[in-house]
């Protein structure tokens, strides 16, 4: 199949797909697609769920999640658990794991799971429950990695607890990757996490100390070190547009992860939802504790696509920051146009207006 009359991110040219994935060999039908911008299929690494489906719960429906977001343009994800007693996230890590091996033709493929805690601080829980952090501790840590099968690509730790170091070494002998995260490190013990095999920040701005010039604390040591991928919520919420500007500033389009954090009232209209046991309200399109605390993204990515463009980032900068950084981080064949690549993509109009989704070369919307 030839999709032709396209504007790819690099410019214009043409698309070729056969058996699913992307080729250099011209044959099959020529489909237009009408002058519209070309872009991979994005990839979600830090998403707590959406379309009325939490993640964290055993009976969560990942199949309809994953074809909500699909229908969005996320062609990949990580389901995201917050911080769960030790039962509660064995449940729920395996029956993530049960829906990755049967998912359907029009549904965005589970490529991990990111564990967002309980190797977390207290003083920087924001909507976690207090009641299930923990500090670092490897033999629960491989009991949730043992119950994924391979599945658990990333885990948000707070950096200065003890044992957080020794967990890094060790994590990344099982694939896991450490990002930091709901924290109160000091910029020192931040470095010395990098040094010790950290190479992400969750949420950056959220979930840990506020810059201070004399106290740059993890927000310094993540924006200002090489060797550190920063996530960025980009629903305009959780960050203000020039917040965003600096961390794109700071980091350049290859050292940022765009997420949306999204939880399960993500992708419907306002109204009460409930989230680890906790009441929460979306109003406008802002999710709240009673409290007003914000407790995750009502957004799915395609808003911080819409967002990103709207700033300014041009549409090949923000399919890195949407799509192939994203990929790239966690090992996943997703968030690229090239050649053999899976064909997952999207069509956009200039506004970042979804116009049509591909799933392996396949068109669901």
């Amino acid at each position: 199949m030839i999709f032709c009359d396209l504007k790819l991110p690099s410019g214009g040219g043409e698309l070729f797909v056969e058996d699913g994935v992307f080729t250099d060999r011209p044959s099959g039908e020529r489909v237009s697609l009408g002058g519209k911008r070309v872009l991979p299929g994005m990839v979600d690494t830090h998403i707590h769920g959406a379309f009325g489906e939490a993640f964290d719960h055993a009976d969560a429906d990942i199949h309809a999640a994953a074809r909500g977001l699909a229908r969005h343009g996320v062609t990949a994800f990580c389901p995201t658990l917050s911080a769960l007693s030790e039962e509660d996230a064995l449940s729920a890590i395996r029956n993530i794991v049960e829906a990755a091996r049967s998912q359907g033709e029009d549904e965005a493929r589970v490529v991990g799971i990111h564990l967002e805690g309980p190797f977390v601080s207290p003083h920087r829980k924001g909507a976690l429950n207090p009641d299930n952090l923990r500090t670092p501790d490897l033999a629960l840590f491989d009991r949730l990695i043992d119950a994924g099968e391979g599945l658990v690509k990333l885990m948000t730790v707070a950096p200065e607890l003890n044992g957080a170091i020794a967990l890094a070494e060790h994590a990344e002998s099982r694939g896991v990757r450490l990002s930091m995260g709901h924290s109160v490190a000091t910029y020192e013990q931040a470095k010395a996490a990098v040094d010790g095999g950290f190479r992400r920040a969750t949420h950056i701005f959220n979930g840990m100390e506020p810059f201070s010039h004399r106290a740059p604390g993890v927000l310094g040591a993540a924006l200002t070190d090489d060797r550190v991928v920063c996530e960025m919520i980009c629903d305009l919420v959780h960050l203000d547009a020039p917040a965003m500007e600096i961390v794109l500033r700071c980091k350049g389009f290859d050292r940022v992860i765009a997420i949306s954090d999204a939880i399960s009232g993500a992708g419907l209209a306002d109204g009460d939802y409930e989230l680890g046991g906790m009441s929460y309200h979306i109003a406008d399109g802002v999710a709240k504790f009673p409290n007003g605390t914000i407790c995750g993204s009502a957004a799915t990515l395609d808003r911080g696509l819409r967002n990103l463009l709207a700033m300014g980032v041009s549409h090949a900068d923000a399919a890195r920051l949407t799509s192939k950084n994203a990929a790239e981080f966690i090992g996943a064949d997703a968030g690229t146009l090239d050649l053999g690549a899976r064909a997952d993509f999207i069509t956009v109009d200039e506004h970042g207006g979804l116009c049509g989704v591909w799933l392996a070369g396949r068109r669901i919307i």
